[in-house]
């Protein structure tokens, strides 16, 4: 069973296509800053097929909102998750953002 997540975020880093073990598996790296708590929190998601694409016309500052699925699976002994993203979309910066507006030579002017 796989369950379905959501996050809104900033992007951090949009990876390059990856290519992956003997049967040529492709994957490409979006990692989203969820600042909802009070430790930011830097959520790798993997996508996968037509939803590497759609990367292409992300850029990095963004804020988005993502979907993904939580998995799992067990190898050799081992245990692991994996994040695949499912939906993403561009939204508005967050209200509670900072915005440096100050600017170099500004306290001559006079208003």
């Amino acid at each position: 069973m796989n369950l379905k997540y959501d996050i809104t975020g900033q992007i951090k880093h949009i990876g390059k296509i990856e290519t992956v073990g003997q049967k040529g598996f492709q994957k490409r790296l979006l990692v989203i800053t969820d600042s909802a708590d009070k430790y930011p929190q830097e959520i790798p998601l993997e996508a996968t097929g037509d939803m590497m694409d759609r990367l292409d016309n992300l850029k990095v500052g963004q804020w988005v909102d993502a979907s993904f699925w939580l998995g799992g699976r067990e190898w050799q002994g081992r245990w692991f998750s994996s994040l695949k993203l499912a939906f993403v979309k561009v939204v508005e910066a967050q209200e509670d953002e900072e915005h440096d507006v100050s600017v170099e030579g500004d306290e001559n002017l006079t208003f």
